[in-house]
């Protein structure tokens, strides 16, 4: 029998897709002003001071041992690497093409699930990505980019960014039972900047970035990076591993809700059809709704 998901995970599951649909158009504004390693490491960098002030002004524990050195490795595995990446691809492709990518996660958990734990794939979430990925591309309109050599580096890098994502979400939710969200989050921060520091001051930039382009990164740091990890560790943790991962199937509608509440931006019919594409195909995907499951009779 499928259990009701509770209203918590699902306005959470929500918030989530809704900040990082946000985070493409902040590392467009970002990553051309300060590089694409100095914008991932300003930004893990500004999370992990804010989340550390926060442990000091509320006395939250520290993490020792084990589950430490698993906070700091998965902050390279599921924040440094793939940040740098996206930031590097952003420098290439249209936001639309880097949320679609982004997409990808999802597939890559369920693979990586069954290759290296044992989980047994259902063809009602496989038809179901597959579904969603179509009704994002058609949602957003997407033309066909010349493929160069800078295209397909940035596709490809957006790939593996989404590959270490299903890595780090089986990772977390295997080694890191039991522990808080805020301090899976605070570890990874800090794990990521430890990781991308020495490569960001290479890089860094002889010009100092604009107001904008600052203000743009520290909001990635402080709201799509320590408020949204807070909430992604809180749903493997408490909800599993499928609402993790599948946040990303969501990303580029908000993108589009983002456009009309924010820029005036009209949604087209076809979005409109693409967008309820990919919301049905999510609800199928994190089990909201089970279309092709049987009730029992109870008596």
């Amino acid at each position: 029998m499928h259990t009701r998901t509770p209203l918590k995970t699902i306005t959470i599951f929500i918030a989530l897709a809704a900040i990082w649909g946000a985070s493409f158009l902040f590392m467009r504004i970002a990553s051309p002003a300060f590089g694409a390693l100095p914008t991932a490491f300003t930004r893990v960098a500004v999370a992990a001071a804010s989340l550390l002030l926060i442990s000091w002004a509320l006395s939250k524990p520290r993490l020792t041992g084990a589950p430490l050195r698993w906070t700091l490795g998965i902050g390279v595995l599921n924040s440094a690497i793939p940040f740098s990446l996206f930031s590097y691809a952003t420098l290439s492709l249209p936001a639309g093409y880097t949320a679609v990518l982004n997409a990808t996660v999802p597939f890559w958990g369920l693979g990586i699930g069954a290759v290296f734990f044992g989980q047994r794939i259902a063809l009602e979430k496989v038809v179901a990505l597959g579904v969603a990925i179509f009704g994002l591309s058609i949602m957003l309109g997407l033309s066909e980019l010349p493929l160069t050599p800078a295209v397909l580096l940035a596709a490809g890098a957006c790939l593996l960014a989404t590959f270490c994502y299903g890595w780090a979400g089986h990772i977390t939710q295997k080694m890191l039972k039991g522990v808080d969200s805020f301090a899976q989050a605070r570890g990874a921060m800090v794990g990521a900047t430890i990781a991308l520091a020495p490569f960001a001051l290479w890089q860094w930039p002889a010009a100092m970035p604009s107001v904008g382009a600052w203000a743009a990164v520290v909001t990635l740091g402080l709201v799509c990076s320590a408020v949204a990890y807070i909430l992604y560790f809180w749903l493997i943790t408490k909800a599993g591993l499928s609402f993790g991962l599948s946040v990303t199937l969501l990303i580029p509608v908000f993108g589009i809700v983002w456009g009309i509440v924010f820029l005036g931006e009209t949604i087209t019919l076809l979005s409109g059809v693409g967008a309820c594409l990919a919301l049905v195909a999510t609800s199928v995907v994190v089990g909201l709704w089970q279309p092709f499951s049987v009730k029992q009779k109870t008596s």
